[in-house]
């Protein structure tokens, strides 16, 4: 679990500007990892655009440091098997992506929350009224060029990115109980939606898949909610243990990332 000494441990502060900035840096690299996550699961694949990306998972992978070996393991092998995609023609890329996830053909992996979790095992179930519901919670504006159910795995992944951005603005406003109210938010998705099928989705990927990007992409994507999911209840530990108007005074003369 990431506690306050291991905040402590990453930016060598203390007290409340300690908090304010792993906390910053946390929602900072994981909005820009899950709006990575979600262009790739769209099928955006830039070869600028990715190699600049790739940065994004291994600068969070370091800041985790050594709770989230796993993934730090993952993200070398997804950076490893992109960095031999951006050498070569995408077509190939772009192939497998429809094979997986678009068709004609029997999809491998349909990239649906309603297929895992509904006994029909089809598309437009309960659970994609489940997520539209949550996204109007947050008035977020869904920009679905694809025309795709809400409950695509890239609309839900932006959805966790959007989250991040709203932690971020909380901090910047030195609101501690917004803050607590989204990362609870971001809790409860993982728990009702995301935990509860993208283990059997990501599976599917590793299992069908012939190219080793989507395998480690797969395979960084499971790993990293599970252990976000692990990070955010330690911080609402961190949050719910500090003293509320410490917190607030000294923020106030904390300048951003500073």
């Amino acid at each position: 679990m990431l506690s306050f000494q291991s905040f402590n441990k990453m930016t060598n502060l203390n007290g409340a500007t300690l908090i304010y900035n792993g906390l910053y840096a946390i929602f900072s690299a994981r909005e820009n990892v899950y709006a990575h996550l979600a262009k790739s699961f769209y099928g955006s694949f830039v070869p600028n655009a990715l190699r600049e990306e790739i940065n994004f998972l291994i600068d969070y992978a370091a800041l985790i440091g050594d709770s989230g070996r796993e993934l730090t393991t993952a993200v070398g092998c997804y950076c490893e098997a992109a960095g031999n995609i951006i050498s070569e023609n995408t077509d190939s890329l772009e192939f497998e992506y429809n094979r997986l996830f678009v068709g004609p053909a029997r999809l491998i992996a349909p990239p649906y929350e309603s297929v895992y979790r509904t006994a029909t095992r089809l598309v437009m179930g309960e659970t994609m009224f489940d997520v539209k519901r949550a996204y109007r919670e947050i008035d977020m504006e869904i920009r679905n060029t694809l025309r795709e159910p809400e409950d695509h795995i890239a609309i839900e992944l932006e959805y966790l990115a959007e989250l991040q951005k709203r932690c971020l603005t909380a901090l910047e406003e030195h609101d501690i109980h917004e803050l607590r109210r989204i990362v609870n938010l971001e809790i409860t998705f993982l728990e009702d939606h995301l935990l509860r099928w993208v283990p059997e989705f990501c599976q599917r990927i590793k299992e069908g898949s012939r190219m080793d990007f989507f395998k480690a992409l797969a395979e960084v994507l499971v790993l990293l909610i599970k252990k976000d999911h692990e990070i955010l209840e330690g911080l609402t530990v961190t949050l719910d243990r500090d003293e509320e108007n410490t917190f607030s005074v000294n923020l106030s003369q904390t300048k951003k990332g500073g």
